[in-house]
């Protein structure tokens, strides 16, 4: 229900907004080319921000596989450790 809320108040905000760049107070911008820059510069940042999210994603994913590997590697090492050193006290 919120949501649909949300959407609705979008639009009538994009509404009004339309209508103070063609025919209110925002007119002295550039009318119909200001609206359409500003259309552009909405879309430009939304662009940017899916991307950040994104890279964000990337490098969550890359820490984590890093943190496995660096663990995996800890107990492979410490397995070779421990079996190294049951092999002397067999010998000794």
């Amino acid at each position: 229900m919120a949501i649909l809320e949300a959407e609705n108040k979008l639009a009538t905000m994009r509404a009004e907004l339309r209508e103070r760049f063609l025919y209110g107070d925002l007119e002295r911008l550039g009318g119909l080319d200001a609206l359409r820059r500003f259309y552009q510069l909405q879309r430009d940042i939304k662009a940017k921000r899916l991307q950040a999210i994104e890279e964000q994603k990337i490098r969550r994913q890359n820490l984590i596989q890093t943190g496995v590997q660096i663990t995996l590697a800890s107990a492979v090492i410490g397995a070779g450790i421990f079996l190294i050193y049951i092999m002397i006290r067999l010998i000794i």
